[in-house]
């Protein structure tokens, strides 16, 4: 699979370049939505776009779930490891009932909960930001530049969604336990559950996926650390760092959209301690595999 060059890339680093001016003019950090960055590879970057989903609901999905992640950070007083499950388990529901398959939604909820985000300026940039590339994917269907997918409704098994957040819910632990939390950053949970399947298995072969992930968090650390140590404006250096996980995956030619993600997270996270954050993302990625793999097994040994 081939990366779409040129509109492609200028329509995509124009959009994060605007998200990044937008924080940096008002100094909202909340409005930097990492998730952007997947979002931009799938609507734009690759021949077709990855979600079965119908243009319009990948905006309003998108946005109810930034809106439950909110209520959730504000509003729910329990443990983190709770608001979490929480978070991951509506999204959970919300795919299965609407039969699509938006799984970036599930970092759209999960990120301001993982974080601690409750400024309603969060759902404002979601809601501008999938609009953007719901509208720009549109356009590019229509026009040829990539190609157009049409939409049929998944019946999806209740019991491999269950399966996925009891698994998830086991693994969760570990992190909240010990405080390393990145270990299941929202672009992790999303590959996760897009790993979770014997044939995804197959097409995502673990050395390739760790490596993958492993490469745009180093990406992300390195553009985060130069943009607080020269004068270059942080809003280029993001731009850098998503432009760095696409060339990435064009180097790979491997298409993995969350991974994209995981370049530009760093951007919203304190200096203190950043050091961490790569390493934190490689054991989560190592971790959440194997994960995916016992759905798998589990599945299997069950008939699905």
């Amino acid at each position: 699979m081939k990366i779409n060059s040129g509109i492609g890339w200028v329509v995509s680093l124009g959009i994060m370049g605007m998200m990044g001016l937008a924080a940096s003019f008002t100094g909202i950090q909340e409005i930097i939505f990492p998730e952007t960055a997947a979002l931009l590879t799938g609507c734009f970057l690759v021949p077709r776009r990855p979600w079965n989903v119908p243009h319009g609901v990948l905006t309003l999905e998108m946005s109810l779930c930034a809106l439950a992640g909110i209520l959730i950070s504000r509003y729910m007083m329990i443990p983190l490891y709770f608001k979490v499950l929480t978070a991951t388990a509506l999204v959970f529901a919300l795919l299965v009932t609407t039969g699509t398959a938006m799984l970036p939604a599930i970092s759209a909820c999960a990120l301001p909960v993982l974080i601690g985000t409750t400024e309603w300026i969060y759902v404002i940039a979601v809601v501008v930001i999938a609009a953007l590339c719901d509208l720009g994917n549109l356009f590019f269907e229509k026009n040829g530049i990539m190609e157009r997918r049409a939409y049929d409704r998944e019946e999806r098994n209740p019991g491999h969604w269950t399966r996925m957040l009891l698994v998830f819910a086991v693994v969760l632990l570990f992190p909240m336990l010990t405080g390393l939390k990145f270990m299941v950053a929202p672009p992790l949970i999303v590959a996760f559950t897009a790993l979770s399947g014997t044939d995804a298995l197959a097409a995502n072969r673990l050395l390739p996926t760790v490596g993958l992930f492993a490469g745009t968090a180093w990406i992300g650390f390195f553009c985060r650390i130069l943009s607080d140590g020269t004068v270059v404006p942080e809003t280029l250096w993001m731009m850098a760092a998503a432009a760095g996980a696409w060339l990435l995956f064009t180097l790979m030619k491997r298409f993995f959209p969350p991974a994209a993600a995981i370049a530009v997270l760093p951007f919203l996270l304190p200096a203190d301690g950043l050091w961490k954050y790569p390493l934190e993302i490689m054991a989560g990625i190592l971790f959440l595999y194997f994960a995916a793999w016992v759905v798998s097994i589990w599945e299997v040994k069950t008939n699905y």
